[in-house]
């Protein structure tokens, strides 16, 4: 953390001090409006403070977990890898396992743009899944490329954006909780983040059986 005064376009000196601060590798720069350095430096402080309590309060509880449940960390982009090992109740095809892995490593993306600091299974609540769910509700897929494999080929293609059908929606929910449900022994988890999350309701037709 520092504070400087900013270099104008005329050349001059900005009259008052900006902050840089990183958080969560993130570079961010404010404005402290003081027009001292000490005055800064001690806004930058008061700004500063909460967030690296927040930092250290995540920190706390994800060692706090690990201690209680003997568990280990599973980052959010391992978790398929580590899913893809596990025995499954059911056998699938090659293309719903690859469906599968495009729908979570969407969720992945998403987590990584909008929650950077979340890179863990056992950090993820519901209000993550709640707010994951509701951006592919309204605006379709987070990533717009697409990358899947069609035999020993990797095929890119680029997805417009578009609101998604019921079942398709459904079918995303289905495999983060599914993802969750299987790697939740293994992270520690102490409940789904997405098993508390209502799914949509089926779509239904009214079809009249003849018609003239």
């Amino acid at each position: 953390m520092r504070v400087f005064r900013r270099q104008m376009p005329n050349g001059k000196l900005s009259p008052t001090y900006y902050v840089h601060y990183e958080v969560d590798g993130k570079r961010v720069v404010k404005s402290t409006g003081c027009k001292t350095e000490r005055e800064a430096m001690q806004v930058a402080k008061n700004l500063v403070a909460p967030l690296r309590q927040q930092h250290s309060a995540r920190a706390l509880v994800e060692t706090h977990r690990q201690l209680l449940t003997g568990a280990d960390t599973v980052p959010l982009v391992e978790a398929w890898e580590r899913f893809a090992t596990k025995p499954k109740a059911q056998a699938t095809s090659e293309e719903q396992r690859e469906a599968n892995r495009i729908r979570w490593v969407d969720f992945v993306a998403f987590m990584a743009a909008q929650f950077p600091a979340v890179t863990h299974l056992g950090l993820v609540t519901r209000s993550h899944a709640e707010a994951y769910l509701t951006h592919v509700r309204e605006h379709g897929r987070f990533q717009r490329v697409i990358e899947y494999k069609r035999g020993r080929h990797v095929v890119r293609c680029k997805a417009k954006e578009r609101k998604l059908a019921g079942r398709s929606l459904n079918a995303i929910h289905d495999t983060c909780k599914m993802v969750f449900t299987g790697l939740a022994q293994d992270a520690g988890l102490v409940e789904n983040p997405f098993a508390g999350v209502a799914r949509l309701k089926p779509e239904y037709q009214c079809r009249e059986a003849f018609s003239m």
